[in-house]
């Protein structure tokens, strides 16, 4: 199981509190730098779309054995998963 580090967790944490100050009900990352800010996926290609309670990372099947790696901690604290 690959552990998430503390600082992208609470990187999560922070857009969904901007989200709900916002009034905004997801986030559509496509920016590589602030795709990889936010969720840690190093791919060059994908989007990210965070909402209040999931963050989902698409991405086409070069990157499916990378994503993965991610899934196991950030998707049971934050509901991140990949498609």
């Amino acid at each position: 199981m690959t552990t998430a580090p503390p600082a992208l967790l609470h990187r999560l944490d922070r857009v969904r509190a901007r989200l709900g100050t916002l009034g905004v009900d997801a986030l559509l990352v496509t920016t590589p730098s602030i795709r990889r800010w936010v969720s840690g996926f190093t791919g060059t290609a994908g989007v990210v779309l965070v909402t209040a309670d999931r963050a989902v990372v698409a991405t086409d099947s070069r990157y499916y054995e990378r994503s993965e790696e991610h899934t196991s901690e950030l998707q049971s604290r934050f509901g991140i998963s990949y498609a």
